[in-house]
């Protein structure tokens, strides 16, 4: 919805089978479509990975790594 930070699950408000989740392929598969029909949704999406870098961050120490580790799905917050 227009205003969110949050990114957009499978199936969108239509199920409620991945609980709300982000998958790692939002950008890929959803961003595009919604960039071309409805860019002020398409942001949210953006805004989303930006808003939770500090967890891809977190993340990525933990695992022993540099940079961010978004992981293969995420709750609004985007921790492991």
């Amino acid at each position: 919805r227009r205003g969110s930070s949050d990114s957009i699950a499978p199936a969108g408000l239509t199920s409620d089978n991945y609980a709300g989740l982000v998958f790692w392929d939002a950008e890929t598969w959803m961003f595009p479509g919604l960039l071309a029909t409805r860019p002020e949704l398409a942001r949210s999406i953006v805004e989303y990975r930006y808003r939770t870098r500090g967890a891809a961050r977190a993340n990525a120490v933990k695992l022993g790594h540099d940079g961010l580790f978004y992981p293969w799905t995420s709750a609004s917050r985007g921790r492991l």
